[in-house]
């Protein structure tokens, strides 16, 4: 994701949005984190979006914190010897 946080807009950048100046910093929403994190799930394998899926259903954690994803890598090498 740090290529992504890495490409915010900021106050100080001299790149416009839609030819205006970015008065605020931007911020990385909740959506678009979850939105890398299911493409770096398919950039390592096509399965793993639907197996992290069936596995955190019912958690539906409405934010993903480090050991969310320490324990997809943990599960997944298990599940797919990566």
């Amino acid at each position: 994701m740090a290529h992504l946080y890495d490409n915010l807009l900021t106050a100080i950048s001299t790149i416009r949005h839609e030819g205006e100046k970015v008065e605020e910093d931007e911020q990385m929403s909740p959506t678009v984190e979850r939105l890398a994190v299911l493409f770096w799930l398919h950039f390592i394998d096509d399965r793993l979006p639907g197996f992290v899926s069936r596995i955190y259903a019912k958690a539906q954690p409405t934010k993903i914190p480090l050991k969310f994803k320490i324990s997809i890598l943990v599960i997944c090498g298990q599940r797919f010897a990566i």
